[in-house]
């Protein structure tokens, strides 16, 4: 089981995945509200990824701590591969 932080980017063009100083940066474009934000992370990395995702801490924040079941090394690994293309 991994919990990651990660650092949400709304309102972008196009759902993008980047690593920043030491941080997953995830650009999504839906809009801030009503939980909008939320259900597009849990929705488009469990998608990518074939596993659950939720968002457990953060919920009002740009900054969010998710969890995401599987080893923390081999989900990094996966969500590496995505963003370098």
């Amino acid at each position: 089981m991994a919990n990651l932080d990660i650092r949400v980017v709304p309102n972008a063009k196009r759902f993008q995945i980047k690593e920043e100083s030491g941080w997953l940066k995830i650009h999504i474009t839906s809009e801030p509200e009503k939980g909008k934000a939320n259900k597009e992370i849990e929705n488009k990395l469990s998608g990518i990824l074939g596993r659950k995702v939720r968002v457990i801490k953060g919920f009002t924040s740009r900054r969010k701590v998710i969890f995401i079941e599987g080893q923390k090394e081999e989900i990094l690994e996966t969500l590496r591969k995505i963003r370098d293309g």
